[in-house]
C-alpha cells in the first residue's frame, strides 16, 4: 500500500485522468483501511482528533500535517520498518547507514505532502500558539490509541510533537 500510494499519489492528484494512478490510490486507500481496522491506529490519530474536534481542521489535512513529525518521534523505536518505508517510497537510500535511510522515510512523507499542496504546519491551517496547550489535553482522551502507539508518548512527548509541528 506504501508503495502504490506513493508512486501514484502525485499523478492522481494534478492528472485526475490518469486512472491507472487513480486506481493505485484507490487500492493502497483500501488496503491502508483494512490494516488500520485490524492493527488500529496511534499517535498520530490521538493527537489529529482535538484538531478536528476542537478547531474543526479535516482530519485529512491534520493527518498528513502531523505524520512526519510523529513519524520523526516513532522511527527510533524500530529504525528497520522505517527504513523499509523509505525503499517502499523510492527513496535513493544507497550508501547510507540504517539511521539515515530511516531519516529518508520521515523526508519522503514531507515531500510528498508538500508535492501535493498540504500544508506542512498546524499554523498554516489556522490553529494558534495558544490552542496547543487545549490540544494537549484533550488528546488524553485517546489513551487507547496512545497505548498503541510503537513508542510511548508522555506529556513533554505530545507537546514536543504539537510545537514541532506548529511552526518551522
Amino acid at each position: 500500500m506504501i508503495q502504490l500510494i506513493s508512486r501514484s499519489l502525485r499523478q492522481a492528484v494534478f492528472n485526475g485522468e490518469d486512472f491507472k494512478a487513480c486506481e493505485d490510490v484507490s487500492l493502497g486507500s483500501l488496503s491502508a483501511g483494512f490494516s488500520l481496522a485490524n492493527a488500529g491506529v496511534g499517535a498520530v490519530h490521538a493527537l489529529v482528533y482535538p484538531l478536528g474536534g476542537q478547531l474543526h481542521i479535516p482530519l485529512s489535512i491534520a493527518n498528513a500535517i502531523l505524520l512526519p513529525y510523529v513519524m520523526e518521534f516513532n522511527k527510533l523505536s524500530n529504525l528497520e520498518k522505517f527504513a523499509e518505508i523509505a525503499k517502499l517510497m523510492g527513496e535513493n537510500i544507497d550508501g547510507l547507514s540504517l539511521r539515515e535511510v530511516a531519516d529518508k522515510s520521515v523526508e519522503a512523507m514531507s515531500t510528498l505532502s508538500k508535492d501535493i499542496d498540504i500544508p506542512s504546519i498546524l499554523q498554516e491551517v489556522g490553529v494558534k500558539r495558544s490552542d496547543i496547550p487545549l490540544l494537549i489535553n484533550e488528546e488524553s482522551k485517546f489513551e487507547r490509541l496512545l497505548n498503541n502507539n510503537p513508542r510511548k508518548l508522555n506529556n513533554e512527548d505530545i507537546e514536543t510533537i504539537y510545537y514541532n509541528a506548529y511552526s518551522k
